[in-house]
Formats: C-alpha cells, structure tokens, sequence
C-alpha cells in the first residue's frame, strides 16, 4: 500500500528499511520510525508482538511529550521534502494519538488509510519470522495481535478523514481500491494514468 502511495506522488522516506528473510522485496517503513515506536513500546513494558492495550493514553497523557517531540523529530528526518508523504508502520495501529498529535503540533494533515488484510494470512506471515516471532508465542497469540492492531487503528482514528483498503482488492484490482485515496487526497495522481507502474 505504502509503494502505491508513492507511485502516486506520495513522498517515500529516506530511510527505508531494507529487505529481510520476511519480506524479500523490501519494507516500506522508515527505519527511524520504527526505532521510536520500538523505543516507546518497551518504555510501557509492550512490543509490537503485545496484544495488550497502552493504558498511558488515559491514565498520564502529560508523560507524552517527549514522545511527541521524538516523533516529530524522526518524522521530519525521514521526509525532508515538502509535500504529502506515506507513512506507515504496522506498530502505530496501536499508538495512533501519539503520532497524530506530533503531526498536528506542525500543523501536517492527517489521512488515515486503513489497510485490511485477512487474518488468516497475517497470522501466517508473523509465524513465518523466525528471527523475530517470540519462543512459545501460538497461532492464537498471532490473531490476537492482529485484531489489538486492527481494532485500535479503527477507534483512534475515528476523528480523521479516512479509507480502508481491502489487501485482497489491491492486489485483484489495484486501481479501484487505489482510487478512493486519490480522492480524499487531490494532491495525488489518479490512480488511471499510473496503472503500468501499480500493476
């Protein structure tokens, strides 16, 4: 999803993060963002691989500043350039406000895309990372983590212009599923005059 975005006109980050044994291709996530969110999840006693909601959010916003202020700071970093940009890394599901709220003290516009895949193929796709699907962890604990990702993506991010992508769509018919993304954000191509590259 996030390479489409790009393909439209999106700006990438600078600091991808390269292919891995899970994904030979390459990932799309800014390396620089993953080290904040990695850095913040275990400041709660959490990682990407928790199920388990972030209680600060309610209990002790205050304590969030310095997060805001590393995010913004790693955001920036990864897209120098002006302009709409795609970010994404599976780990903000969870922390959606913290990100938002970063973006916002700049004054940046956020659109949220919502990427759904099936949990099935998910769970599949975790359990197939050895090098990082913790010792012992079930399939269960891997439906788990999806559905903690989906459902807080889903609630927080209720107050922003939004589409959901079904995975299955984009990768069957890439330009509709693309197309209401264009739409919310003119800024971009239309999904027609770059089918080529997207397919």
């Amino acid at each position: 999803m996030s390479r489409c975005a790009g393909i439209l006109g999106a700006n990438m980050p600078i600091d991808l993060m390269g292919p891995g044994l899970s994904n030979v291709t390459g990932h799309w996530e800014p390396s620089g963002i993953v080290e904040v969110s990695d850095a913040f999840l275990a400041s709660q006693n959490s990682s990407w691989a928790d199920w388990t909601a972030i209680p600060l959010f309610e209990e002790n916003p205050q304590q969030l500043d310095a997060w805001r202020i590393s995010y913004h700071e790693s955001i920036a970093a990864s897209f120098p350039s002006p302009g709409p940009f795609a970010l994404k890394d599976p780990r903000l599901c969870r922390i959606v406000p913290l990100v938002v709220q970063a973006l916002a003290s700049k004054d940046i516009c956020v659109t949220v895309c919502l990427s759904h895949r099936h949990p099935d193929a998910v769970a599949k796709s975790l359990m197939a990372r050895p090098q990082d699907w913790p010792r012992g962890f079930s399939d269960a604990q891997a439906y788990l983590i999806w559905l903690r990702h989906v459902l807080d993506a889903e609630y927080y991010s209720r107050s922003h212009p939004r589409v959901r992508v079904n995975y299955e769509d984009l990768m069957s018919t890439p330009i509709a599923a693309l197309t209401p993304l264009a739409t919310l954000v003119p800024s971009l191509t239309d999904p027609k005059t770059k089918q080529l590259e997207i397919n």
